[in-house]
């Protein structure tokens, strides 16, 4: 098919004498071009092949259980919500309203002291910019 265009495009008197030697080039490059597809795509195959080789191996598999089955089908929340009863660092950036610990206590943080709370008490404080976690 592409050898009757070419040929279709020499026999065109309209087409310069400077052209026909384009028509040839053209020529050339589809020959290349359906020679060298089959071993390209096979090359791709194994380029594909390899690539997926490797992020099962060097990847999925140093992954814990449910993430490492990578099929697209499972959401998985990689990043763990912290447990609000375990006891923080804070540092509060500025005066502080008092807080009421668990045992009923009210504590007030003044502005650059550091304190160990839950942090379940801080977070509120966190979300509006008043401490810091150490």
């Amino acid at each position: 098919r592409s050898d009757a265009e070419v040929q279709f495009l020499k026999g065109d008197q309209s087409i310069s004498d400077d052209e026909h030697p384009r028509t040839t080039l053209v020529r050339l490059d589809i020959k290349s071009k359906s020679t060298n597809v089959p071993s390209e795509r096979d090359h791709a195959s194994q380029h594909a092949g390899f690539s997926s080789k490797h992020l099962n191996f060097n990847v999925l598999q140093s992954l814990p259980g449910p993430p490492r089955h990578f099929d697209g089908t499972h959401y998985y929340m990689s990043i763990k919500m912290p447990d609000l009863m375990k006891p923080v660092f804070m540092h509060a950036l500025k005066d502080c309203p008092p807080v009421v610990l668990p045992d009923g206590i009210p504590h007030e943080t003044l502005k650059g002291h550091i304190s160990l709370t839950h942090s379940s008490i801080v977070e509120h404080l966190i979300s509006r910019g008043e401490v810091e976690l150490i």
